[in-house]
């Protein structure tokens, strides 16, 4: 679509056009006044754009003893109603006045964490996982610092309520239990706005600017399937954890849902859903439709670290490989799970005291989760490559057997054809599994696993989804196994011991990855930088078998900037650093970016400078 300018430059060729065609002096006058005129008015159009475009109504400055100060020209209801500055009970008395607020509040004020010990006493008050998952949901819509301090003071009781499993119930539900937006929601027939309206909402959303987004169309979620708009809330949980994990800004990132239509006919008929109610677009359509998308965030948040989350397989292998070389960009589902499987895989190596070249890996589930697992584990170590084994639900994945571009480099000349055939004949000695076939490792089948200690993975989500029950597993191995799963699970007692399993829960990888990108300026997220999360993550691993695999979730934001040191340091050693150079000490920059939830002081201010 011409701009306006071009426009008005189209006009004018048109007029002097038209003069060179005439010779009087009087249409010479004529013409050049109306060229002259159409210039003036498209001026003042340009000009009136600029006034009214939208400002930032909020600033975040930080003074010269290091220490953060919102700057603010909002009234005193939209500052109550805002979730990065409603401070609500907690608002000191002279920012009461000082912001108008001396009649909006109750008498008593609160420090934070007196505000924290009554929203937790309402969490624990919901009866049901859902509820809980609703009411922290709403508590991020209204007060973003107590959320992540409730948060962070109770990471391992809440992460199953705001991420797996209960997310994926809540996202099933999101359009009958829609209460208010939260995001960025780009919907195919509005194609054609796409940048103009990003345009228009940044300085709202992100009045500072963006270091990370995470954009779903929601079409694999969570091993649900086709969730169509209701996607949204996944790329909000990832970003959450994000926040709490990795300690990256609330206020500078952003949620979005490419709302491409959806194929979950129980979705297109229900008259309460909230999206476009349209079948999937494909094929080329689609691409455009997301290319428009990335050239809008390239123009607008060049420097944004982009996260892919969700996508189909056909989309997502397609996508990554589009744009990794363009801009700094990853997709969790197939980068983040192969990062954090490795990490276990490493700790479980260790605790076995073997290494990859005598173990036989099959890989059950071979879409972009499975393939994404092999290719990492193949750039860890080249010998591992040719002891992978593919296999999908139609068997192991041969030459013959019409192989994906990315299923290819595993296919097999021959072998057996189903899965049950494939662990007979190959007898892993490493079984991962993410098929979402639930109850697939069967006894029979793990019983022919040799080795003193078969490394076993059910990794599918939700736990209703997963391959096995890891209590199953060690009466199968009669306690000899070692085992991560991809939910929570409760430690098994077997034979006078009790063993953690371990959570090969990608939020263990993913937060660390994004500030280590985001802190070195990273221009592309190199294999290279992902192993390097992967060895970081495993260097927190406990020493013995009846600890677990990978560190406690209390530890997270501990490992969280290890694996984003790891990661910048990387991104030094690859040339890919933006704002790295020999003389930054990486420790200390990651230290510095990583935000508290902690109440800052609110400024009312006339304007704010530009």
């Amino acid at each position: 679509m011409p701009s306006a300018w071009d426009r008005c430059n189209a006009q004018n060729d048109m007029l002097m056009s038209h003069y060179s065609d005439v010779s009087s002096p009087s249409h010479l006058g004529f013409n050049l006044l109306s060229g002259y005129s159409c210039s003036l008015h498209i001026l003042f159009f340009l000009l009136l754009q600029f006034l009214f475009m939208p400002k930032p109504k909020y600033r975040y400055t930080t003074c010269s003893d290091s220490k953060e100060v919102i700057h603010t020209t909002l009234g005193a209801d939209e500052i109550l109603n805002h979730p990065l500055l409603n401070k609500g009970t907690a608002f000191p008395r002279n920012e009461r006045i000082q912001l108008g607020l001396q009649l909006l509040l109750p008498e008593s004020v609160f420090s934070l964490d007196g505000k924290v010990k009554r929203a937790y006493r309402q969490f624990r008050q919901e009866d049901s996982m859902l509820l809980q998952n609703t009411f922290m949901n709403s508590m991020l819509d209204q007060n973003m610092v107590l959320y992540y301090r409730l948060l962070k003071d109770h990471l391992e009781e809440m992460l199953p309520i705001v991420y797996t499993p209960t997310e994926a119930k809540a996202i099933e539900n999101y359009s009958r239990l829609f209460r208010r937006p939260r995001g960025v929601f780009l919907s195919y027939p509005d194609r054609d706005r796409i940048s103009e309206w990003i345009q228009e909402v940044l300085p709202e959303y992100a009045p500072d600017g963006v270091d990370m987004i995470v954009v779903t169309d929601g079409e694999m979620i969570l091993g649900i399937g086709d969730q169509g708009v209701g996607g949204i809330w996944i790329s909000i949980a990832k970003l959450s954890l994000y926040t709490a994990f990795g300690g990256i800004h609330p206020a500078r990132v952003l949620p979005v849902v490419l709302d491409v239509g959806t194929n979950n006919e129980k979705l297109r008929n229900d008259p309460l859903y909230t999206g476009w109610n349209h079948e999937r677009i494909r094929g080329k359509d689609y691409y455009d439709f997301v290319d428009r998308f990335v050239k809008a965030k390239q123009e607008f948040m060049p420097n944004a670290v982009l996260h892919w989350e969700d996508f189909g397989k056909e989309n997502a292998r397609v996508l990554l490989n589009t744009y990794r070389d363009a801009f700094c960009t990853y997709n969790d589902d197939m980068q983040g799970t192969a990062v954090i499987v490795l990490a276990s895989l490493l700790a479980a190596l260790k605790q076995t005291q073997t290494t990859f070249s005598s173990h036989r890996i099959v890989i059950f589930g071979a879409g972009t989760a499975g393939t994404g697992i092999a290719d990492l584990i193949a750039a860890y170590d080249r010998q591992a490559h040719d002891h992978i084994y593919l296999v999908d639900k139609d068997g192991l994945i041969t030459v013959n057997s019409n192989p994906t571009l990315t299923q290819r480099p595993y296919a097999k000349n021959t072998g057996p054809k189903t899965f049950e055939e494939t662990m007979r004949t190959v007898r892993p000695t490493i079984l991962i599994g993410v098929s979402t076939s639930t109850g697939a490792f069967t006894k029979d089948l793990v019983q022919h696993m040799p080795g003193p200690h078969p490394i076993i993975f059910p990794l599918s989500n939700p736990t209703s989804l997963a391959e096995a029950d890891p209590a199953d597993l060690f009466s199968y191995t009669n306690g000899t196994c070692v085992v991560a799963t991809g939910g929570p699970s409760p430690p098994v007692s077997y034979d006078e011991r009790t063993y953690r399993i371990a959570e090969a829960n990608n939020a263990f990888a993913y937060p660390g990855i994004g500030l280590g990108c985001i802190v070195s300026g990273a221009t592309r997220l190199s294999d290279a930088m992902l192993i390097a999360a992967a060895k970081a993550i495993a260097e927190h691993a406990p020493e013995r078998r009846e600890d677990g695999l990978l560190p406690g979730i209390d530890e997270s934001r501990a490992v969280s900037m290890r694996v984003a040191c790891a990661v910048a340091e990387e991104a030094r050693r690859d040339g890919v650093a933006r704002k790295l150079d020999e003389k930054n000490h990486v420790e200390e920059m990651v230290r510095k970016a990583m935000w508290e939830p902690e109440y800052v002081p609110i400024v009312k201010v006339p304007a704010l400078d530009d």
